[in-house]
């Protein structure tokens, strides 16, 4: 998990030079689109008591600016079930809405409000059965690396309630056309949870591809 984080933070730091570098026309992409998307592989683990498997889902987001000024509105949900074993399953569900700035220098910065709510039943016990809200705090690029490719990567901050940590995602998007496209990218919550006194390790891996509006 910690070379995941290593490796989104080091493609942070090293998105202006590449841009600087690059041949071609690489430039800042715009906060402007909305996804549609299918977890096509999650998985969600709890300390060493829930380590599931086979999970899917779905989700969509968007961005929008707001004027001309850099600064955009940003929202999400998505939906994702689990399963553990022959007697075992769940759901967690995510919801954010947001208000990010996109700066000059090939950065973006988002600020929102968010929404955890997370049910595992294992043999008929409510293992997990949780519903919190808090904020989340994120540094992010989005670069058009070439006419047909879009690289985005984030590092993030999210607390909600009881459960805090550090939020990753990477991943590319393929522009068919001026306005529509495919995008994949990979999620990582690697959080902690105090809600007993005790930390307990609270981890989410989303694998997530769909389809991209830009408008």
């Amino acid at each position: 998990m910690k070379r995941v984080g290593s490796l989104i933070c080091g493609l942070l730091l090293g998105a202006p030079l590449v841009a600087a570098h690059a041949q071609g026309p690489v430039q800042q992409a715009q906060m402007r689109y909305l996804d549609a998307y299918y977890i096509a592989d999650t998985k969600f683990e709890v300390g060493t008591t829930v380590d599931t498997d086979d999970g899917d889902g779905f989700g969509a987001r968007l961005a929008m600016p707001l004027g001309d000024g850099g600064f955009f509105f940003g929202a999400e949900f998505q939906s994702a079930d689990y399963r553990q074993g022959n007697n075992g399953n769940g759901q967690s569900r995510q919801t954010r809405v947001g208000l990010g700035y996109q700066t000059p220098w090939f950065f973006y910065g988002l600020a929102e409000w968010a929404r955890h709510e997370t049910k595992i039943n294992i043999g008929g016990t409510n293992l997990v059965d949780s519903d919190e809200d808090g904020f989340g705090v994120h540094l992010g690029t989005r670069i058009d690396l070439f006419k047909y490719v879009t690289f985005d990567a984030r590092v993030g901050y999210v607390d909600v309630d009881d459960t805090d940590g550090l939020e990753y995602v990477v991943g590319l998007g393929f522009n068919l056309d001026p306005h529509f496209g495919l995008f994949a990218d990979y999620r990582v919550n690697d959080f902690d949870n105090d809600a007993n006194g005790n930390k307990v390790d609270v981890k989410q891996k989303d694998v997530r591809a769909g389809l991209r509006f830009r408008f």
